[in-house]
């Protein structure tokens, strides 16, 4: 195992994969250092934008809404250009390897959710397309028996009451179980049995006994594992219907799928993705970093490179530390400028009009990404910062997680 290389990401979610392809494919010899699989096993597997405001309004065109942002907003810093180039690219990804995402002519699409509510998505898997619903008059909810997470009756109460079913005729079905054991299914299960050609043969026949042709049908993300559409159209093609799938519950199928072809396309540039790394400390000179280090279950490591991109994730996912009156970017030891008064860090109401100051904390940048002080000054030369450990937005409250991942990974890979 190497132990020098052109460039180092700490972080294996959506930011650190994507940061690392886009290193690989400038030619650099790039390492994933990762302690988990990350976000994108519990994530839904789309790039949501920005779905709302900070006054928590809807918003129909994201690119519109984002010139509103503050400038130490990251889609600010990275400017509509680079956002635009970061989507282009994610895009091309997608479609060349047999697993497009779609957009709706540069607006939001709002997709149902498995309890009935609806969400702001920018870009979604192809077969995830709520416009197939938007143009039937009959909607078949369609479920498994033991299928846990994913209530049909539960999902149409809500869509009912929603202004953009209004009109629709819902009806439900349940599938049989497959196993027949009695034990519950989760939609990965489900998904790992379609994988299987027995499996899919099962689907396409209790399918059809289902659903009667020319039906739009809403069903849980279980159409197999793979980032592939052979499934799907296969059933479209022969049944007639057109499927609509949406996430359930983690673990996550369509982040599964996101994931296995960021590594499939990692593996084509030869990266090497080290699991069971968790990065802990570094080494610095100056303004430079010259190593950092990894846990790992035997015994400590040392890397070096001539970058270093840093996905490690907010306090979730641990990028992000917070103890009493103080708040710090795990590795480095940067501090956030958290309020010393801990009272300042969340608001009264969790769910109320004003936004949580600690959920916008995160390492402060500048539009190349690297950390800066109060004074706008570089603390770090050769780091560069990506996804959920910038700070300056609330992926949560605007719905822009996956977004900002992509556009930060996208800028951080480039030279």
């Amino acid at each position: 195992m190497r132990n020098e290389y052109d460039i180092l990401v700490a972080g294996g979610g959506f930011a650190g994969l994507m940061a690392a392809l886009v290193s690989a494919r400038q030619g650099k010899g790039v390492a994933v250092l990762t302690k988990g699989a990350g976000s994108l096993t519990i994530g839904g597997g789309m790039v949501d934008l920005y779905g709302y405001t900070a006054e928590k309004k809807p918003v129909n065109n994201p690119f519109e809404a984002i010139k509103q942002l503050p400038a130490n907003h990251p889609y600010t810093l990275a400017g509509e250009v680079r956002l635009r180039e970061s989507i282009a690219f994610f895009l091309k990804l997608c479609e060349d390897n047999g697993y497009p995402y779609r957009s709706y002519e540069g607006l939001n699409s709002w997709l149902p959710t498995a309890i009935g509510s609806v969400k702001p998505t920018y870009l979604r898997p192809e077969g995830m397309n709520p416009d197939a619903l938007k143009e039937a008059d009959r909607i078949i909810v369609l479920g498994v028996k033991g299928l846990k997470d994913f209530y049909p009756d539960l999902l149409v109460r809500g869509l009912k009451n929603h202004k953009r079913f209004l009109g629709k005729r819902f009806e439900t079905c349940l599938m049989v179980n497959p196993y027949d054991t009695g034990r519950d299914l989760s939609a990965l299960d489900m998904a790992r049995y379609i994988d299987r050609q027995e499996g899919l043969e099962w689907f396409v026949r209790e399918f059809s006994r289902c659903v009667p042709r020319g039906s739009a049908v809403l069903m849980p993300a279980m159409l197999g594992t793979k980032p592939a559409a052979a499934a799907r159209r296969r059933i479209e093609d022969e049944l007639g219907v057109k499927c609509v799938e949406t996430p359930v519950m983690p673990p996550s199928v369509p982040g599964l799928r996101l994931r296995q072809l960021l590594i499939n396309e990692l593996k084509k540039y030869k990266v090497e993705i080290i699991e069971l790394a968790e990065v802990v400390r570094a080494d610095t000179d100056g303004k430079r970093c010259t190593a950092i280090y990894t846990s790992a279950p035997d015994k400590e490591r040392r890397y070096s490179a001539g970058k270093y991109i840093i996905a490690t994730g907010g306090f979730f996912g641990g990028g992000c530390i917070a103890a009493p009156g103080k708040a710090w970017e795990a590795i480095f030891k940067i501090d956030l400028n958290a309020p010393e008064n801990q009272e300042e860090w969340s608001n009264y109401s969790l769910f109320g009009d004003n936004p949580h100051l600690f959920a916008s904390m995160g390492v402060a940048v500048n539009d190349k990404l690297q950390p800066v002080d109060k004074g706008g000054d570089i603390l770090l030369e050769n780091v560069h910062f990506a996804g959920r450990t910038v700070g300056g937005y609330d992926y949560s409250l605007e719905k822009s997680g996956n977004g900002v991942a992509l556009v930060t990974a996208y800028i951080a890979g480039m030279p």
